[in-house]
């Protein structure tokens, strides 16, 4: 049986941060886009704070992406 990798809010937080940096978008831009704080991306993003699936639908959808991207960008959650 393969082993099975669990991802934690720091690797979803990455993940994040990658892809809004591909779409050239500041931690402010996305603050709006989700009606949050600046900080609260940066918490989302350092894994400081967990997300909700609700809130990681509202990201996906804020940076152009199905939801899957997040759980799916091994190369991005190994930098």
């Amino acid at each position: 049986m393969s082993e099975v990798r669990i991802l934690g809010k720091r690797e979803i937080g990455a993940a994040i941060r990658q892809r809004r940096r591909e779409l050239a978008l500041s931690q402010e831009g996305l603050a709006v886009r989700l009606n949050v704080s600046y900080q609260q991306v940066q918490r989302y993003e350092s894994g400081r704070t967990g997300i909700t699936v609700e809130s990681l639908q509202l990201v996906a959808q804020a940076l152009a992406v199905s939801i899957d991207y997040f759980f799916r960008c091994d190369s991005i959650l190994h930098e």
